[in-house]
């Protein structure tokens, strides 16, 4: 039975000033104590036209409140609306810089799905991990936690790709949710959660954007639209997060590429490329160890135990101009599914 999520219209106060950067390459971590209290919050919205602003050139003297999580409401009702006036400066350069990003991204003929990776995407591109919070003495960007940071400077720390995933969600009229915890190392971290057709997925796209970042452009998504039960691995969950109700919108379902023979990984590796994905959704629709798998086998990160499989996928990768990297093991309406991670040439 599906466990409901209340609605909050305003955004729960809770230290965020910290986030685990853990599940990423080459990152530093801050072990810090788990917070007193963890936050599920969602607001939903319906989505209109963009209005055709500018970002503006000035920067605000002082940040936000880091001791609390960015409030993105009047934002995304203002762009909802057409109606600026209510918002101060900071927030209207939020704005323009937005819409500007959903005008280039999201067209009115895709589906939310389409709608939701395309913004995914385009955030894993553009924003970076902020380097200051990496350092050995921090000194991260007044900005880190806001999606001034994550839109504009152009770097952000985990609540700020949280929150600005949050606004562009709301903005295009998708329910979407923060949760603010910590991951199981116990730093502090946050994510989100978005619903489709009734169900909740969860997705994390801070660990999703490689530590240092990459230039070749492409995108994984291996905490994209995923299940609960996959998001808590290597996340604490606090009460009241929901289930995963359906398979039909994680990436792994949607983006499955069933296989009958080894050799055609090589042409699914070179369809996720022109995607513009570094990895690839596999199902073995064939006699391998994976067809089997029970979901109480699942890891966050799978080392494939048959080697001479492992061989064959890696030999495919390269046919295709990648090199393997890694696998996870994520759920489809099939059973298991191996998520391949790769890295363009």
């Amino acid at each position: 039975m599906r466990k409901s999520l209340a609605f909050a219209a305003a955004l729960v106060m809770i230290a965020a000033c910290g986030c685990s950067a853990s599940g990423r390459e080459d990152s530093t971590q801050d072990n810090t104590s788990p917070p007193e209290e963890t936050s599920v919050t969602a607001v939903s919205h319906n989505s209109s036209g963009a209005p055709d602003s500018e970002a503006g050139e000035s920067i605000p003297d002082e940040p936000p409140d880091t001791d609390r999580i960015f409030d993105t409401a009047p934002i995304a009702d203002a762009y909802i609306s057409g109606d600026d006036s209510a918002l101060d400066s900071f927030q209207k350069q939020i704005l323009s810089k937005a819409a500007a990003v959903i005008d280039q991204c999201v067209t009115e003929d895709m589906t939310p799905y389409e709608k939701e990776l395309a913004l995914h995407d385009w955030m894993i591109r553009y924003c970076t991990y902020d380097k200051g919070e990496l350092r050995a003495i921090k000194k991260p960007g007044k900005h880190c936690s806001d999606p001034y940071g994550a839109l504009i400077d152009g770097q952000a720390i985990c609540m700020g790709y949280t929150t600005t995933f949050k606004l562009f969600m709301d903005m295009v009229g998708i329910p979407c949710g923060i949760i603010d915890s910590t991951d199981d190392e116990g730093d502090e971290h946050a994510w989100n959660i978005v619903q489709l057709d009734g169900s909740w997925y969860y997705v994390d796209t801070t660990w999703d954007d490689p530590v240092p970042d990459k230039e070749n452009g492409y995108v994984k998504h291996q905490y994209f639209n995923i299940t609960r039960e996959e998001i808590s691995r290597r996340h604490i969950l606090p009460d009241g997060a929901p289930e995963t109700d359906s398979t039909e919108y994680l990436f792994a379902e949607h983006e499955l590429f069933p296989v009958t023979d080894i050799s055609q990984i090589t042409e699914g590796v070179k369809s996720a490329l022109e995607k513009g994905h570094a990895d690839l959704a596999v199902y073995f629709d064939m006699d391998t160890e994976l067809a089997d798998i029970s979901d109480a086998d699942l890891s966050d990160y799978y080392t494939i135990p048959d080697i001479k499989l492992q061989k064959e996928i890696s030999a495919a990768c390269k046919k295709a101009g990648t090199q393997f990297l890694c696998s996870s093991l994520r759920s489809s309406d099939r059973g298991s599914v191996l998520l391949i991670i790769f890295e363009p040439k």
